[in-house]
């Protein structure tokens, strides 16, 4: 994804340079490629939202297992 990144910004610094003799189309070029970093930078943002949420989720069924446990040793105590 980094890379993607690291090749679109290339790609924008290229095209600003070129922006004089074909300007028009430079700029065309120039939105094509920001709304792809754009749209790039969303999907890392929501694979890292859901990674987190994964950990969140699993994180929260072992803390339950271990609740469980313990309520589970305190019933066959009594």
């Amino acid at each position: 994804m980094a890379q993607m990144q690291a090749s679109t910004v290339e790609q924008i610094a290229q095209l600003k340079a070129e922006a004089v003799p074909g300007e028009a189309e430079a700029l065309r070029k120039y939105d094509k490629l920001q709304l792809q970093l754009k749209a790039e930078a969303a999907a890392r943002d929501a694979e890292e939202e859901i990674w987190r949420l994964e950990i969140s989720d699993s994180t929260f069924e072992s803390e339950l297992c271990l609740i469980l446990g313990v309520v589970l040793e305190v019933l066959r105590s009594v």
